[in-house]
Parts: C-alpha cells; structure tokens; sequence
C-alpha cells in the first residue's frame, strides 16, 4: 500500500511539471523607444517583433489593444517607459512575467535594435539582445532574426542553460565565421576546376535570383543590390530563362525564417539549398556588393541543390548610375560561365 502511495504521488508530481511546461509564458512587448529615429519607425519595429513572437507560438503575447486600455484605465504612460523599474509597473499592471523593453537607434549611418528581457516577479532585466538593421529594405527578414535571439535566450534561460559570453560572443562568432568560410572556399575552388572540365546548361531549369547583400562602405538606403538582381532577372527572362517568382522565394523564407540554418535569412550554404529545394528550382544566384576606394565591388555565385558552387566571380566598376549595363555582363556571365 505504501508503495502504490509513493508510485502515485509520483505521477501526481509529473503531472504538475508537465502542465507547469506546457503553459506558455505571458510576455508584453513595450513599443521601443527611439533614438535618432522617427518615434513611428520604433513603433512599427515594435509591432513587427510582436507579430513574430505571436507566430512563434511559443508564448502567450498581450495583444496592442489589450495593452492600451489597461495602461488608460491605470494612467500610465507607455511612451516614457524604457527602463526596468518602469517595465516592471507595467509589468504587473497586464499581469506578465516577462516585459520585453528597447530602443530602435541611429548611430551615424547605421541602425540598431536593442532589447531588453525584465524579469516581472524578480524585478530584473535578465539579457539583452542587440541587432544592426544591415538592410532597411529587409527590416521584416532582421527583425525575425533578433526575435529568433529572444526566443532562444528565453527558452535557455528557462531550461537554466543560457549562455553568457558578453563581449567575447562577437570572437567566437568571428572565428566561427572564418573557419566556415575557409572551408566554403576550399569546396568553391574544387567546384570551379570541376565545372571547368564539365560545363552546364541553364536551359530549362528554374532559377532563384536574389538581392545582393550589401556589406560595407555603402548606406542600406542605397537599393543597388535589388536593382541589379531585378535587371539581371529581366534580362534572363528575356533570354527565355526560368526565374523563380519573387512571391515563391518569399514564401519559404517565411517558412524558415525560424530555423537554424536560416538564422537571419542570410547566405547561408544549407538555408540556401532549403530554399532551392522549396521552390522547386536548380539553380540560386546570390552574392555580395560593397564600396572600396570608390570601387564597387560585386561578388556573385551560383549554387545547384547538392551544393556545388557552379559561377564565381567578382565584378568591378566605378559608375553607379550605369547599372543596367554591369547588370547585363553579370547575366551572361550567369549564362555562360565565361570570364
């Protein structure tokens, strides 16, 4: 009899950790402050990392309105609220464990989000998040990313595995990056000798073409990534070349945006072959641009669905205002393969 007792006041305790799991944490989501930017801008940033936590499905987010008509009932001004004794009023006000509180910044010419997770009952700002909106154009695709941050900070707090490397997180990230790329390197130079002996055809295949990524000396205002993959686009069409419709990229970035492999939606080798392999395509162009001593500088690859690196070249000119023109020698070479 004893034992059946113990046996059962086991199982009633499983049960309670398994409902204490299963309830999704209550978190509000405070509208950003804004430093150096239009207070509508932190707003419609703050909306944008709202909607992503409520896709996550992984809390329980206070709606906007819901927020409002309590702050309006109790008096509260929201819009001074940006530090943690404040989040913790507000906090206890809509009844939430966690308040997420930050600033939308401009500092010279670059734009960051900032973030902050308060801790309610312990009155704590438990981590921040930091994120460079490295393309305005793309502020959606960044914003997933510094959601998918909080999300994973979140979740190894609450599993008490969290991580804190504070200023050594960017080395590690650093070194990470460079050892990929040197393996990434050494798999595009066989892939190129390779090809060279082989060749391939575009004819009949389904290409995925995307927005260059800016990466230095060039504002995230300028648009010349999207307009040279929009001529290059319209120019392969015109050739009688399969592009990969924009809504379909779209799409299945939408459905990976909260994946490792697509941390950020950047170029990254397997996100990149996921995309090819939701869309249904061949072939994906994808690359870089950046200003050097008054240089652009273009970097463009093509990559198949196993992997392979099949185009690798970096283009150089002087004239931005004759885009068209450079767009068109990035097509045939697209085309051809031919230096």
């Amino acid at each position: 009899m004893r034992a059946l007792k113990v046996i059962l006041l086991f199982v009633f305790i499983l049960s309670l950790s398994y409902a204490s799991d299963s309830v999704k944490m209550r978190i509000a989501v405070m509208d950003f402050q804004a430093g150096g930017v239009s207070k509508e801008f932190a707003k419609n940033v703050s909306e944008l990392i709202r909607g992503e936590m409520i896709d996550s499905n992984r809390f329980t987010v206070i709606e906007r309105t819901q927020m409002d008509k309590i702050f309006q009932e109790q008096g509260f001004q929201q819009s001074v609220c940006g530090d943690v004794s404040c989040a913790v009023e507000a906090g206890r006000m809509l009844a939430a464990r966690k308040m997420l509180i930050g600033t939308v910044m401009r500092i010279e010419k670059k734009f960051y989000i900032s973030g902050r997770i308060v801790d309610v009952e312990r009155g704590v700002g438990e981590f921040a998040v930091n994120q460079e909106i490295e393309d305005i154009d793309n502020l959606k695709g960044v914003v997933s990313g510094f959601t998918l941050q909080l999300i994973q900070r979140m979740q190894d707090s609450r599993k008490g595995g969290a991580v804190h490397c504070g200023s050594h997180c960017g080395t590690q990230r650093r070194e990470l990056k460079r050892t990929e790329d040197k393996e990434y390197d050494e798999k595009e130079r066989y892939t190129r000798r390779k090809i060279v002996d082989e060749g391939i055809t575009l004819e009949g295949k389904k290409i995925v073409i995307r927005e260059l990524k800016i990466e230095h000396g060039l504002s995230p205002f300028e648009r010349v990534g999207k307009r040279i993959k929009d001529y290059v686009s319209e120019i392969l069409l015109e050739s009688g070349y399969l592009i990969t419709p924009d809504d379909e990229i779209i799409r299945a970035e939408e459905k990976l945006k909260f994946t490792s492999d697509c941390f950020f939606m950047k170029y990254d080798n397997r996100c990149l072959r996921k995309i090819l392999t939701i869309t249904r395509s061949d072939f994906i162009v994808y690359g870089t641009i950046s200003l050097e001593d008054e240089k652009y500088l273009l970097t463009v690859k093509m990559m198949d669905r196993a992997g392979d690196i099949l185009r690798y070249k970096t283009f150089q000119f002087t004239d931005k205002d004759n885009i068209k023109a450079h767009s068109q020698k990035i097509a045939d070479y697209i085309k051809t393969g031919n230096d």
